[in-house]
């Protein structure tokens, strides 16, 4: 099995030369993400995500997938540069009430005027829409409903982006469109 997948995270981390033009591009979005099958990376900082979305310019949007690492100092420092914060939540009572405080952060970074929408990632009926915006005081933009495992691990051992799987990319094609939209 080939591995074509390219980190520049870890390039970055490690000092090497990089390697232009190697990120995933899929509908004007490029996909920099570090590889899951490298050790994690420990010492990122601010001048590193500089290098690394001096690497995006490219594309006209940047995701930056930072899990529940928002306040670490790489992020904050490009905080006042972006132009919108989309953050996905998954709806899950346990990782509500486990992130709680950090939502309440949120919610009220978003009152003061700071541009954060919420997506509502693993969608699913069983928690309606309506209650979903009572708990964030704010009504979702986006809720992307959930996608089998298999076609994300069937895209993982190809070293695919899962969006590149068919079943996933049908599934998934009209939510994400919606966030080009915004």
């Amino acid at each position: 099995m080939e591995n074509s997948f390219y980190s520049y995270p870890h390039a970055i981390d490690n000092g090497q030369k990089i390697i232009k033009n190697m990120g995933t591009i899929i509908d004007d979005i490029i996909w920099i993400m570090p590889s899951p099958f490298e050790n994690k990376i420990e010492g990122w900082d601010h001048i590193k995500m500089l290098m690394l979305l001096n690497l995006s310019r490219r594309s006209p949007i940047n995701i930056i997938d930072v899990s529940t690492n928002y306040e670490h100092e790489s992020i904050e420092s490009i905080l006042s540069g972006a132009g919108m914060f989309l953050i996905v939540i998954n709806p899950f009572p346990a990782e509500l009430n486990k992130n709680k405080d950090k939502i309440e952060k949120l919610l009220k970074l978003k009152k003061e005027g700071f541009p954060i929408e919420f997506i509502i990632n693993y969608y699913t009926p069983v928690i309606t829409k309506k209650d979903l915006s009572a708990y964030f005081k704010t009504t979702p933009i986006i809720y992307i409903p959930v996608v089998e495992t298999r076609y994300i691990h069937e895209s993982a051992y190809k070293y695919k982006i899962p969006l590149t799987h068919p079943q996933i990319s049908e599934k998934l094609f009209n939510p994400l469109s919606e966030i080009k939209k915004i």
